[in-house]
């Protein structure tokens, strides 16, 4: 067998072993949350800065590990380790792709990641808002919004 022979079927065979074996895909997880948060953080002026900085240490003592923007926004994932479920809707919403106007089974839960992301702007805005209310719907908006950033969430 002649070696450009050889080197095309081992070509064609590999082609074939990822074209044809089922690979796992995974989502980005703490570090897709980080870096879409960390890109977030570099657009902040200053103003809004020192202000999120100064929300994110309100819930500090909850969570020590976690003083700062970038890191807080894994938060949300890290309270379902402790079986807290009341927010595992808020994290999503299923809207599934159909081109041809089929009809679904059933529309979108009213409370998503849309409806999540909307009280949490809701109640940053909110004037009679205390700090603590506000750093905990910060820490949802920036976790929810690397939510709706990531592919396979």
């Amino acid at each position: 067998m002649k070696k450009d022979s050889f080197r095309g079927l081992i070509v064609s065979v590999l082609t074939a072993i990822v074209v044809l074996v089922p690979m796992k895909a995974y989502p980005w997880g703490a570090t897709g949350h980080m870096v879409t948060t960390q890109i977030a953080y570099d657009r902040l002026n200053p103003d809004v800065k020192a202000e999120v900085d100064r929300l994110i240490a309100v819930l500090a003592g909850y969570a020590p590990e976690i003083d700062h923007f970038v890191p807080a926004a894994t938060w949300m994932d890290e309270l379902k380790g402790y079986s807290l479920k009341a927010f595992n809707n808020w994290h999503f919403i299923d809207i599934p792709y159909n081109p041809y106007n089929l009809p679904r089974m059933a529309e979108p839960g009213e409370e998503n990641v849309v409806w999540a992301i909307d009280q949490a702007v809701q109640t940053l805005k909110s004037k009679s808002a205390g700090d603590f209310q506000k750093a905990l719907m910060l820490r949802f908006l920036i976790h929810f919004v690397g939510d709706v950033h990531q592919p396979l969430h």
